[in-house]
């Protein structure tokens, strides 16, 4: 469904300010697209599947992970990226939807628990992804907050 269709299905149900601040948000792509985007984002991730991950973003995209990390642009450079993300870790990192994908036009945002799998020590870190999406449902931006107050060691979880 549209967000236009899903407005116009509980419109009468929201506040007038509520349609008011979403009367700009239409797209062509449906919520359901963006939700399925950040489920595949975290199964490969999980699968430690860089290829899958970069069917998943525009040629041009940009990711800072964290946000206040150097800016990666381009599929070479996020490639690069979450390659070496792998290869440091041991392998996949295990990353699963903490509660629902919020979503509005082409943006998406949506915590993660991210875990290390096969590192010798387990790693924990809590993210709060949040991506701009093409009229094509690619990614076209991907900046995930976290940092030290974030990452631990994972106490109830061993490699």
């Amino acid at each position: 469904m549209s967000n236009a269709a899903t407005r116009a299905a509980v419109g009468s149900e929201m506040p007038d300010l509520t349609q008011e601040l979403l009367a700009g948000s239409d797209t062509e792509l449906a919520p359901e697209h963006i939700r399925r985007v950040f489920e595949q984002y975290g199964e490969r991730m999980t699968a430690g599947d860089t290829d899958g991950i970069m069917a998943l973003f525009a040629q041009d995209a940009v990711i800072r992970d964290p946000v206040t990390g150097p800016e990666r642009r381009g599929h070479d450079e996020i490639r690069r990226f979450y390659q070496d993300s792998f290869d440091t870790m041991g392998g996949a990192i295990d990353m699963r939807l903490d509660g629902a994908v919020r979503i509005v036009g082409n943006y998406g945002a949506a915590a993660y628990i991210a875990r290390t799998t096969s590192h010798e020590t387990v790693y924990r870190s809590e993210t709060l992804d949040v991506m701009t999406f093409n009229d094509a449902g690619l990614i076209t931006s991907m900046m995930a907050y976290w940092g030290p107050a974030n990452f631990s060691l994972d106490a109830d979880h061993h490699a």
